[in-house]
């Protein structure tokens, strides 16, 4: 039985559908008890000890008091480390207005008043961390008070497929099977993939709705998110208020109601887009590139005609707080919202108590439909999340384009109400939908207003446009007899295993179809009934700008499936095998292990079966150690009886890193021009490539507007760059051909006589924005045929068809995507065999006797000329393979050197990992810059946070770039981790392991079998200050990290050194003890000439 059709049901069994629940007349205006006439203003904070309350003041209690008035979660926010703050806050529940206003005025005097809520019967409040308990007790225990609970924090319900198992048992096998996803051929259960709007408005029946001329006009809708950047095209005029409920507190600093996250904005386009903007997909979702285009005009909400509210309540970094979700409830409503949109969802609390519960009801009665996610907790039982879950509110779960439920859809019952979840389904995962330029979502430059997402967040718009619909068509209709009509009308899935209808606690009622509901109400008898609104407006504000969030990269991982059978079985050795060609090392990533403590184990072994890890007993969401090597094997060894669960690994992170990243070429004898007129080409983005030629000995000049021939340096008694005083030529992403500063003839002739030609970019022949039309859509500047100008000569001309992303379509024979050579009696072999092709917008036609090097990976992105005097060409489609943004993904600058060198067939000077070696470096032993932080990304939790910065990495800096540069690898050892340096900067150093054994318990003191994995252990004087001998992360800076609330003693660190360096020499390491190190630190630089070798 439905949870929420229990009270509805009784109804429908003694009199017709539908027969209380749908006025057709207009609202009344009537106020609510507590509109601001007879509303207590907010009070400060209280002041004093609180008292005993007048006798005159009676408070009725609605019904018996809960098991508990307290939450335990709240008393232990008091003195736990890992609560992220410093002030810890928590919302009092009140009988009534009465009540409010008197607790309020009594609370002691250390608790701090943060809202006083206009309508609800509750206030927010705070205390400082360490507050006695009692303090808590003593408000509850205050007259009208029905409970105090944690204000927690709300998560989105959005994923990628990446988050996500993706792969099912092998349907020939039955057996567990693993395998990268290629792309394409797709999951069979994407079927189509990717779901336009268009697909998911024919699937729940929308189309037919707005053929009738219904599309949502009139209707409100506020989007309870992270905010909507309405600048995108088809959100157009479609925000009519918008306020910022991210207020600030401590380290979260308060934002404006723009979207910095991206995903209010997709919510928003799925419910009321316009569709206005055609162009690529950026597929977030699953591939992570651009894999089609949308028509203009064609991907539109579910309800086109309808206005949005637009109530922020998630900061940047996706979280909110129960308090600000509150709060925007109550502005949604006050500003005349027709249906509440709530993609995001929390824990529940005892119905009596629940703020959330509460504040549903209160919406409800006020004739707003609330439309909620069910949440991403699936595919398990009892996996409800609040405010889905309430009474009354609409809970929508997910299913994919070929009509699948989707495994991480939340499923029912309710916690403690026992009803069943969710109400009905709606299209989500796959589902294209706006990007958001500013946020998380940005799409890759001037390459998409469209993206994908999944996860139950994009369910719930699905039906909250669909409501809407139904809401012109039926104004003024209630939300029980919304809710009625479209569980009523929604269709079933049918399990393909039982041929019957999936349990009610999986689908609900079914499939969202608003055609059938419309027609449900359609046939319904109707009667006039008023319902109360709140009848003051208040002009929205938006809050201050906040600030920009960093960027950060990020591992590169793969989804897979591989594991054992649930449970598994008695006497069991199984060998599951995961193979990635190509990869340095792989990390798996466990979704969760279940087996018997220390009877029965996982193992983690290399290829060639070297023992890397192993489990036992129970754990989720854990990454394995970096095992190295293309191949892991996974063994599931299990004893004579007890049988648990098992496992379930769902994705796996590659080590991509490769040995050669900085190609060190000797380019003393190269003469570069570079063509650089300002209004002809768009030079600028390719500085750090030209900087790195520069570095490698290239003398490298620009030519800004000068004219450029050949054999002359006069033209016309204008001074000339006479082209037969260099040896390549670069023509850097040309927006025009300008026949006056660079005439193609004299290019070709350069050719001719042996000179060399760069040509990067492809904005001519695929287009660039040159200006608006007069519907404010981009304009684009395309000439195939002017591209051809630059080209053509030499047998390659342009296509404005393109591919993207990364490509192994290289061919390694060719000299510019492979070199091999012999130095320091070696040989060494430099490949470029993989690119990244972040957005190309055309493609080259290639003809003899030019050829092509690699592809997009469709089309031909770069092509090779040789002419019978020994001149070069290379022409690279896409600007970004060589970009500052864009060179270092991939081989992508390996390639960009190997180019140079082709041309001018340089010798190798120094190639990264030339040597390979493994230095160590002690960040335990020296103080840290108390004014100098980094980020640093962690690879387990996909998340990036501050860390301490050692004076040893900040004051050696020139020392590490110049060993790096001549092969080391330099690793930073610090208590709880240990990074590898990368010479683009901090940002970019990656955290090789945590200091966390294989049963998860943390170490920071040295062990023997830690330095034997380095070639050279570096160690600067140990010094500290007396007052810094303890490493402290317990300061707010570290909140969120794996190691929050931890402090590393420097003594036991140097007992541990002093113990295992020995053995660390005696066993073939290296020592290198650099005393104080003025000479090679870089303060010391200026007076010094060394050799660092």
């Amino acid at each position: 039985m439905s949870r929420k059709a229990l009270p509805i049901l009784a109804i429908l069994l003694t009199s017709m559908l539908l027969l209380t629940l749908l006025p057709v007349g207009g609202q009344t205006a009537a106020a609510l008890s507590t509109a601001e006439g007879s509303q207590a203003p907010a009070p400060a904070a209280g002041t004093s000890e609180a008292t005993e309350p007048p006798e005159e003041i009676a408070f009725q209690r609605t019904k018996e008091p809960v098991a508990w008035k307290v939450d335990p979660h709240l008393i232990d926010n008091l003195t736990s480390l890992d609560y992220p703050f410093s002030e810890v806050r928590f919302i009092i529940v009140c009988e009534n207005e009465e009540a409010k206003a008197y607790v309020s005025e009594h609370l002691p005097s250390n608790v701090k008043l943060i809202t006083y809520f206009r309508y609800l019967p509750f206030l927010t409040a705070s205390v400082p961390k360490g507050t006695d308990p009692a303090v808590i007790y003593r408000i509850a225990d205050m007259p009208g008070v029905k409970g105090i609970v944690a204000d927690r924090m709300v998560k989105l319900q959005s994923l990628t497929a990446g988050d996500r198992v993706l792969l099912r048992l092998d349907e020939t096998t039955g057996k567990p099977t693993i395998q990268q996803l290629p792309w394409p051929p797709k999951p069979s259960y994407f079927a189509d993939y990717p779901w336009f709007l268009n697909e998911t408005a024919e699937l729940i029946g929308a189309t037919r709705l707005w053929e009738m001329g219904i599309t949502g006009e009139g209707v409100v809708v506020a989007v309870i998110d992270t905010g909507i950047w309405d600048e995108h095209p088809a959100l157009e005029g479609k925000v009519i208020a918008e306020a910022s409920f991210v207020a600030g507190f401590e380290w979260i600093p308060p934002e404006d109601p723009n979207d910095y996250y991206g995903h209010g904005t997709a919510c928003a386009s799925i419910i009321a887009g316009t569709g206005a903007p055609g162009g690529k997909v950026w597929d977030l979702y699953y591939s992570g590139k651009v894999i089609g285009w949308v028509k203009p005009g064609t991907n539109k909400g579910m309800a086109p005609g309808a206005k949005l509210l637009n109530a922020k309540v998630f900061c940047r970094y996706g979280f909110a707080f129960w308090d600000w979700v509150l709060r925007a409830m109550e502005w949604s409503v006050e500003h005349g919202a027709d249906i509440l949109s709530c993609s995001f969802g929390g824990g529940q609390y005892p119905p009596e108590i629940d703020p959330m519960r509460i504040a549903v009801l209160w919406a409800i009665e006020h004739g707003v439909v609330v439309v909620c996610a069910a949440g991403n907790a699936g595919p398990q039982f009892w996996t409800t999340i609040s405010p889905a879950a309430e009474l009354g509110s609409i809970a929508v779960g997910s299913i994919t384009e070929a009509l699948r439920i989707s495994d991480y859809s939340s499923r029912g019952p309710t916690v403690y109400t026992m009803m069943s979840y969710p109400d009905i389904l709606a299209p989500a995962e796959g589902t294209v939908m706006a990007c958001d330029h500013i946020g998380m979502t940005a799409p890759p430059e001037e390459c998409a207003w469209w993206i994908t997402w999944g996860g139950t967040s994009f369910a719930a718009p699905h039906a909250a446009g669909a409501v809407a619909l139904l809401l012109q068509a039926f104004p003024g209709a209630t939300p029980a007899a919304i809710e009625i009509a479209l569980r009523r009308a929604a269709w079933k899935l049918i399990n393909p295993v039982t041929g019957e209808p999936y349990d009610h606690n999986i689908q609900g009622s079914g499939v969202l179809n608003v055609t059938a509901a419309y027609y449900t109400l359609f046939e319904a008898p109707k009667i006039t009934r008023a319902i109360s609104a709140p009848t003051q407006v208040i002009e929205a504000k938006p809050g201050p700008v906040p600030y920009e969030s960093p960027v950060v990269t990020i591992e590169k991982t793969y989804p897979c499936l591989i594991e054992s059978p649930h449970p598994y079985e008695n006497d069991m050795y199984e060998v599951y095998t995961l193979q990635h060609p190509g990869a340095k090392a792989i990390s798996v990533h466990f979704e969760k292990i279940d087996v018997e403590d220390y009877f029965d184990y996982v193992y983690i072994y290399d290829a060639n079966w070297n023992l890397i890890a192993v489990y036992t007993g129970y754990y989720e969401n854990i990454w394995t150690p970096w095992v190295p090597g293309d191949t892991v094997y996974i063994v599931l060894e299990s004893d004579y009886s007890i049988t648990y669960w098992g496992f379930r690994a769902d994705k796996y992170a590659i080590d991509y890193v490769r040995e050669v990243r900085k190609v060190w070429f000797d380019f003393s004898e190269a003469n570069i021009l570079v063509w650089s007129h300002p209004a002809f080409t768009a030079y600028e983005q390719f500085m750090s490539y030209f900087g790195i030629l520069s570095a490698d000995g290239a003398n490298v000049v620009l030519s800004g507007e000068a004219p450029i021939r050949w054999n002359k340096t006069v033209e016309r008694d204008f001074p000339c760059i006479n082209l037969t005083a260099f040896d390549v030529l670069v023509i850097p992403d040309p927006l025009h051909y300008d026949p006056w500063t660079l005439p193609i003839d004299d290019v070709v002739t350069f050719v001719e006589h042996g000179g060399c030609v760069l040509i990067i970019g492809d904005n001519l022949a695929g287009g660039y924005v040159v200006g608006e039309d007069v519907y404010g859509f981009p304009i684009y500047y395309k000439n195939v045929t002017e591209a051809n100008i630059f080209t053509e000569p030499f047998g390659i001309k342009w296509s404005d068809v393109a591919g993207g992303g990364y490509s192994t379509a290289v061919n390694t024979t060719h000299p510019i995507a492979n070199y091999t050579t012999t130095l320091y009696d070696r040989t060494w072999s430099i490949i470029a065999d993989e690119l990244y092709l972040a957005c190309p917008k055309a493609s080259l036609v290639v003809e003899e006797p030019a050829v092509v090097v690699a592809y997009d990976p469709h089309f031909p992105t770069v092509a090779a000329y040789e002419s019978p005097a020994g001149g070069k060409v290379v022409v690279v489609a896409d600007d970004d393979t060589l970009t500052d943004r864009g060179m270092y993904a991939a081989d992508n600058l390996a390639m960009g050197e190997l180019i140079i060198r082709w041309f001018l067939d340089a010798p190798l000077r120094l190639a990264r990992g030339a040597y390979g070696m493994k230095v160590l470096v002690d960040c335990t032993l020296r103080f840290y810059d108390p004014y100098y932080y980094e980020l640093m990304f962690d690879p387990e939790r996909g998340d990036e946070y501050y860390r301490y910065v050692c004076v040893t990495e900040e004051y050696f800096s020139t020392l590490w770039r110049e060993l790096y540069e001549q092969g080391y690898r330099i690793f930073f050892r610090y208590p709880f981790f240990t990074l590898e340096y990368d010479p683009r900067g901090p940002e970019y150093y990656r955290v090789v392991y945590f200091h966390k054994d294989d049963m998860g318990n943390w170490w920071y003191t040295y062990r023997f079998e830690e330095l034997m994995q380095y070639d050279i252990f570096m160690l600067s004087s140990p010094l500290w200050y007396e007052d810094e001998r303890y490493i402290d992360y317990t300061d707010p800076l570290f909140l969120y990290t794996p190691f929050y609330g931890m402090v590393a003693d420097r003594e036991a660190i140097y007992e541990s050194l002093a113990a295992v360096l020995p053995d660390y020499v005696y066993y073939g390491g290296r020592l290198l003890l650099l005393g104080s190190a003025h000479m090679v630190a870089d303060m010391g630089l200026g007076y010094v000439d060394l050799n660092y070798t």
